[in-house]
Formats: C-alpha cells, sequence, structure tokens
C-alpha cells in the first residue's frame, strides 16, 4: 500500500490523516484485502477477490465478471485456473445441501457424479434417466438466447454419450419425479411443461444460467466459500482421476473429444498434491524445531 500525504497539512492534520491510513490498512488487511508483499499471479489473488465483492455485487455483474477474467483476461496473462473442491471442502458443502430442495440437490448431485456440463444438466429430461439401469443419457445442451430465452442445441462434441450413476443419485432423481408429478396435480395448476427435469415453478426449463446463479446463492447463504458452478465438473473429473479410472475413461465420461483437455485435471491433481506436500512440510519442520 501506498500513501502520499497533502504537503498542504500542518503536523497536527498529518498525524490524523495517517493514523487514519494506518487504521485503514490494518482493517484491510485483516479483512484479507490487502495482499501479501512479493510477486502475487492474478490467477492466485482471484478466490480472495470474489469472496471480497460478492456480498456488494449482484449475482448477475459477478457471474459476467468472472466470465470475462477467465476466459479472457487469464488466457491473454498466460494463467489459467483449474478450480476444484477438495475432501474438506466438498463434504462441508454436501452437509448444507442437505438443508435445501430436492431439485437443488439433484443438481448438484449429477454436476458431481456425471460431470456434466451446465448447458448439458439443464436440457436433460426425464427420458434420459434410465431408472432400472443406472444410465443417463446426455445428448443435448441448453444455451441462453438473448430475448428467446432457452434454446437446446446438440452437446459440444455433437456426440451422445452415455453416463452410469450411483443409487443415490437415482434415489433423489425419484423423490424429485415424484415431487414434480404431485406439483402437476395441484388444482390451479397451470403447468407448462414438458418433460424437463429441471424446471421452474410452472414446469418450464430453467434458464441455461441458472445452475450459476442458484449455486451461488447457496453457497452465499451457507457462508461457504465462492466458487463457480462449473467447478463441479472440474471435481468429478479429478475425483476420478484420483481414485483409479484412467484418463480416457474419465475423458470419455465428460464429453471430451481430445484427451489433452483432460489431462489439465492431472496437472490440477499434481499442483494439489504438492499444496499438500507443502502443508506437511510445514507442520513436520515446525515439530523438529519444537523438539530441538
Amino acid at each position: 500500500m501506498t500513501w502520499k500525504p497533502d504537503r498542504k497539512y500542518t503536523d497536527k492534520q498529518l498525524e490524523k490523516a495517517l493514523n487514519k491510513v494506518a487504521v485503514e490498512f490494518e482493517a484491510q488487511v485483516m479483512n484479507g484485502e490487502a495482499a501479501t508483499s512479493g510477486k502475487l499471479r492474478l490467477v492466485d489473488f482471484l478466490p480472495q477477490y470474489y469472496d471480497n465483492v460478492r456480498n456488494t455485487l449482484a449475482e448477475t455483474t459477478m457471474v459476467n465478471y468472472q466470465r470475462i477474467i477467465e476466459r479472457f483476461i487469464l488466457p491473454a496473462l498466460g494463467q489459467q485456473t483449474t478450480e476444484i473442491y477438495n475432501k474438506q471442502e466438498l463434504a462441508e458443502m454436501l452437509e448444507a445441501l442437505d438443508e435445501e430442495n430436492t431439485m437443488l440437490r439433484c443438481l448438484i448431485y449429477l454436476a458431481i457424479a456425471t460431470g456434466c456440463r451446465r448447458g448439458e444438466l439443464v436440457a436433460l429430461e426425464w427420458k434420459n434417466i434410465d431408472f432400472d439401469s443406472g444410465i443417463v443419457t446426455v445428448s443435448k445442451s441448453a444455451y441462453q438466447k438473448k430475448g428467446e430465452g432457452t434454446k437446446i442445441k446438440d452437446t459440444k462434441n455433437h456426440k451422445i454419450r452415455t453416463v452410469q450413476i450411483p443409487e443415490v443419485c437415482l434415489s433423489l432423481l425419484t423423490q424429485w419425479k415424484k415431487e414434480q408429478f404431485e406439483r402437476r396435480l395441484q388444482p390451479g395448476s397451470a403447468w407448462n411443461g414438458a418433460d424437463w427435469i429441471f424446471i421452474q415453478s410452472d414446469g418450464s426449463i430453467i434458464y441455461a444460467t441458472s445452475p450459476t446463479l442458484i449455486f451461488s446463492d447457496f453457497l452465499k447463504k451457507h457462508d461457504l466459500p465462492h466458487k463457480k458452478f462449473h467447478a463441479l465438473r472440474h471435481t468429478s473429473a479429478t475425483l476420478a482421476l484420483s481414485n483409479g479410472i484412467n484418463i480416457k475413461a474419465v475423458g470419455a465420461r465428460l464429453g471430451h473429444s481430445q484427451l489433452k483437455t483432460t489431462d489439465r485435471y492431472l496437472h490440477a491433481l499434481e499442483e494439489t498434491e504438492r499444496q499438500a506436500a507443502n502443508v506437511f512440510g510445514d507442520i513436520l519442520t515446525t515439530k523438529k524445531r519444537k523438539q530441538a
């Protein structure tokens, strides 16, 4: 932090202004708003920045900022970020999710279990779920067209893929399908839906951008660190790789057309392992010094 006093200040005014600056700087440090000395890459500072501004910006503004920063600014600087949940963060997030409605739980569980893109999840219909085999067929993707609402197109690589999901997801989907059917039969219900899984109150498909906003609201409500909805897809990939599933199978599950796209998750795992090694190194070094 730098500060330049007004040359017209008297000694008393200078002392008062300096004390004020010192108090403000201390508050910034305590709130995590002041960067530490040394080199700090933008990609490493972003999580702190997002946490600081998420309560002051509108949700759509926050989403637009992230999109611009991560699609254009970071690549231009040669910096990339692969945001993932570690096991502790995931456990805390899922525990908070138990308090939420069934549709939101289905959305988050499927995002993690399938690794589907946001638009692919929004475009899912009940006919895409085989409750007997536990297989989800991913064939379409939703997108937003200005002035026309949610539109449906082919998946990113124009291919249909199938993904096996666990029993816990099937149970949640069964529960949500029942609740959705009961809602449709309510007296005075102006049901406008078709066969969509993720719906608005009248049964119509949610907006393609809704998962991002819903997830952000959920994290804020439970005072959890901000992460993009897309982080669930990254987390799905890294969990699969860390549990021994080969990279080709993970790439097929995610709908990647090239293995080099999936390969970045291996680099994310390596970075996580390095961070863990550094943490343990600090702990053991501190312990050794105390014993000495």
